[in-house]
C-alpha cells in the first residue's frame, strides 16, 4: 500500500533530521512488526510517516 512512498523516503533518509530519523526508525519498527503479523498503531504509523514525508517533501501516496 505505502511501498513506493517507503522507497523514496529511503532513498532520502540522509536528509532527515535527528527527530525525524528516529520516526524513522519507529516506522520500520511498526514495518517489521506487522510483517509478523503482530498489532501495530496505525494512525500513529501514519502520522509520523506522513510527518516525514513533509519533511523531505516526498509525495505522498493516496493513503496518507
Amino acid at each position: 500500500m505505502h511501498i513506493s512512498t517507503l522507497k523514496n523516503v529511503r532513498q532520502n533518509e540522509k536528509n532527515l533530521t535527528v527527530g525525524m530519523a528516529k520516526d524513522w526508525v519507529k516506522i520500520q519498527e511498526m514495518i517489521r512488526k506487522c510483517k509478523n503479523g503482530e498489532e501495530i498503531d496505525y494512525s500513529s504509523f501514519k502520522l509520523n510517516f506522513k510527518m516525514i514525508c513533509l519533511s523531505l517533501k516526498v509525495e505522498r501516496d493516496g493513503y496518507l
